[in-house]
C-alpha cells in the first residue's frame, strides 16, 4: 500500500511514500550544505550521507535525553554483596 502527500514549503517540495516502512522524500538542499554533509560523512552516495547525518542526529538526541537524566538516579555501590549472592553455595 503507498500513501503519498505533497507538502509545499517556503523552500522545498516533500513527496512521502509509505511503502514497507520506508519512506521516500524529494527535497531541495543548498549545494554548499550537501558537499559538507558528504565530505563529513565520507560516504559514497547523498542517500547514504543523509542516512548517516539523520541516524547521527537520533544518537545525538537520545544521548540528551540520558544526560538530562544525571544526577536523578541513585545507583548503590553494592556490587560485591549482589556477587556473593549469585555464586553457588
Amino acid at each position: 500500500m503507498t500513501v503519498r502527500y505533497l507538502l509545499d514549503t517556503t523552500n522545498c517540495i516533500y513527496i512521502i511514500n509509505f511503502r514497507n516502512n520506508t519512506m521516500k522524500a524529494t527535497i531541495s538542499l543548498d549545494n554548499a550544505v550537501l558537499e559538507q554533509l558528504l565530505a563529513y560523512t565520507q560516504a559514497k552516495t547523498v542517500k547514504e550521507s543523509i542516512a548517516k547525518a539523520i541516524e547521527e542526529y537520533i544518537r545525538f538526541k537520545q544521548r540528551q535525553e540520558l544526560l538530562s537524566c544525571r544526577g536523578s538516579v541513585e545507583i548503590e555501590n553494592n556490587w560485591q554483596q549482589l556477587r556473593d549472592l549469585e555464586r553457588p553455595s
